[in-house]
C-alpha cells in the first residue's frame, strides 16, 4: 500500500508539495512533522475537501489557483480508504462518548453504537455463564496480550463447532496439582470404610423411622377399635 502525493499547490497555506510517496509496505504508519500553523491542519483540511469532491483553497490568497492530486494504491483517494481526524472538531465530546478519539461525527457515532452493542453482548455472555468464577479474567490470563474480542474472534469457529457437553474429571479443573487425587488414592480404604459405616447408620435410622411410623399407625388403629 502506498499514498502518493503527486501535487499540492496553494492549499490552505501549503505553497507546493510534489512527488511525495508514503510506502506502507515498509511501515504501518508515518509521522509528518511541521511547525505549528504551517502544515498539519492545512493538510487535513485539504484531504477533507478532496474526499468530499471539493477543491481546496488558500484563504489568505484566494486569487491563487489551488491544485491537488493524491492517490492511494494508484486510485484517487475517497471516503472508503481515507479517514481524517480534526483535533478542533467542536462536535466531539469525550463525556458523551465511549470513545476517546476525534473523528468525523457520523463515523464516530457509528463506532460508538457498534462498541456499545459489543459491550452489551459481552456482558450478556458472561452473565449467561452464571458462576462465581471470573471467566473473563481466566480467559484473558490464558490468552495473554490479546483482548477479549480478539480471543473470541480467533476461536469463534471452534466455539460454534464445539460439542454442547464435555466429559472431564473434577481434578482436571479444580485440582490441577493433584492434591485431592493423591489424598483419595492414599486413603481409599479409609474412605470406603467411612461410606460403608455411613450407609449402615443411615439404613438403621431409616428403619427406625419406619418402625416409629408403623407403631404410630397401629396405635391410631387400636384407638379406633
Amino acid at each position: 500500500m502506498e499514498l502518493k502525493i503527486i501535487n499540492m499547490e496553494n492549499c490552505y497555506g501549503i505553497g507546493k508539495m510534489k512527488e511525495t510517496i508514503l510506502n506502507f509496505s515498509q511501515a504501518n504508519s508515518y509521522l509528518l512533522y511541521a511547525q505549528n500553523g504551517v502544515f498539519k491542519t492545512s493538510f487535513a483540511k485539504s484531504l477533507t475537501d478532496l474526499i468530499n469532491s471539493e477543491m481546496p483553497k488558500d484563504n489568505f490568497y484566494p486569487n491563487r489557483e489551488s491544485k491537488i492530486e493524491i492517490e492511494f494504491n494508484g486510485n484517487i483517494i475517497s471516503k472508503e480508504n481515507v479517514a481524517v481526524f480534526h483535533s478542533y472538531d467542536e462536535k466531539f465530546s469525550s463525556e458523551d462518548s465511549v470513545t476517546n478519539f476525534m473523528a468525523k461525527s457520523e463515523l464516530k457515532q457509528r463506532y460508538d453504537n457498534i462498541l456499545s452493542e459489543l459491550e452489551k453482548e459481552k456482558k450478556a455472555l458472561l452473565k449467561s455463564l452464571k458462576s462465581d468464577f471470573d471467566y473473563k479474567k481466566e480467559i484473558e490470563t490464558i490468552f495473554k496480550n490479546k483482548s477479549f474480542y480478539e480471543i473470541l474472534d480467533n476461536h469463534l469457529t471452534d466455539i460454534e463447532n464445539s460439542e454442547e457437553y464435555y466429559s472431564f474429571k473434577y481434578h482436571d479443573i479444580f485440582d490441577k496439582l493433584g492434591k485431592v487425587k493423591d489424598f483419595v488414592n492414599e486413603n481409599r480404604d479409609l474412605i470406603e470404610q467411612y461410606f460403608k459405616k455411613y450407609n449402615f447408620i443411615y439404613l438403621r435410622l431409616l428403619n427406625i423411622q419406619r418402625l416409629e411410623i408403623l407403631e404410630q399407625t397401629m396405635l391410631m388403629i387400636l384407638k379406633k377399635l
